[in-house]
């Protein structure tokens, strides 16, 4: 498995296509979220002036297309893979397995969903 990229937006906004060279944007999503939180995406693949990403948005796993000059990009070599059946975390560091931890996992009438998701700011909590 290889480890992923993300965008952080560097303009005041960024219009988000939903092919490269649309007529019109399908949204457009400002620097920084309600919260004040930089804006990013996890890169799904690149283009020369073009980046394909997931966005942030309903449903999970949507796609768009932003313009390579509106955003930064970042490597992130940390991943989280949580195995369902094994009840287990895993913390991997590019191709390195760093941690293991136990989890609970949902229940039928609350299962955990499934997918590729993504953390776009770290919380510290006042009181863990």
């Amino acid at each position: 498995m290889r480890w992923l990229a993300l965008v952080f937006v560097r303009t005041k906004q960024v219009a988000v296509y939903r092919a490269p060279h649309a007529a019109h944007a399908l949204l457009v999503l400002k620097k920084r979220d309600k919260l004040g939180t930089r804006r990013a995406f996890l890169v799904r693949g690149t283009g020369k002036k073009w980046v394909h990403v997931y966005l942030p948005t309903r449903p999970n796993g949507s796609l768009g297309w932003v313009r390579t000059r509106a955003v930064k990009m970042y490597d992130n070599r940390y991943r989280i893979v949580v195995r369902l059946r094994a009840h287990r975390l895993q913390l991997w560091s590019k191709r390195h397995l760093l941690a293991t931890y136990p989890v609970a996992t949902g229940t039928p009438s609350t299962p955990t969903p499934r997918g590729l998701f993504y953390i776009v700011e770290l919380l510290r909590p006042s009181n863990p």
